[in-house]
């Protein structure tokens, strides 16, 4: 199943939003990632300004073991998901499920506000009005124009690629495969 996430860091962001992407290319293999984009945080107690970005993958997990697991890595990157106040915090890192469907193509954001709307605009290459703020993922820069991620399982390392994610994943099949035996 072909999932869409947000992905969003006010704490450290060049810091944690690699990380982030770290982990999922190596849970899921092969990701696509927009261009990152620079946003105000809105409604929040403290913290800087949001790094965001959307970011696409196959898995065969449920909704809420999907949820569970993305849930972990927040916690693992340093979010308090038990705060009272959890919804006005800073966030180390926030990733939501947006959408879930069989076709890449047919992921949309079902979520209609002001941040998402710039999202959803930044990942169709429309950038008017936007500030991309890239990363640096293992010494590579990812941010500023759509790319997939994988991870190199004969490396251990997660490579960034400007190729189109159906070109990746056709060269990557036989990895993918063995990892769904696997995994």
């Amino acid at each position: 199943m072909w999932t869409l996430c947000s992905l969003g860091s006010n704490v450290e962001p060049e810091h944690n939003i690699p990380l982030a992407i770290d982990r999922l290319a190596r849970w899921f293999s092969l990701l696509q990632v927009s261009p990152l984009i620079h946003t105000a945080p809105v409604g929040l107690m403290g913290g800087g300004d949001f790094i965001n970005g959307l970011v696409r993958f196959q898995t065969n997990l449920s909704g809420g073991e999907l949820k569970q697991r993305l849930n972990a890595l927040e916690i693992d990157l340093g979010r308090d998901r038990h705060h009272p106040d959890k919804k006005r915090l800073p966030r180390t890192i926030d990733v939501d499920i947006l959408d879930r469907r069989r076709a890449l193509k047919d992921l949309v954001p079902g979520e209609n506000t002001p941040y998402m709307r710039d999202m959803w605009a930044a990942d169709q290459g429309v950038f008017k009005g936007l500030t991309l703020r890239p990363v640096r993922l293992d010494q590579q820069l990812l941010g500023q124009e759509t790319a997939a991620v994988h991870f190199d399982h004969r490396t251990g390392q997660v490579r960034v690629s400007a190729e189109q994610i159906e070109r990746i994943q056709n060269r990557l099949k036989p990895a993918l495969a063995l990892q769904e035996r696997v995994g």
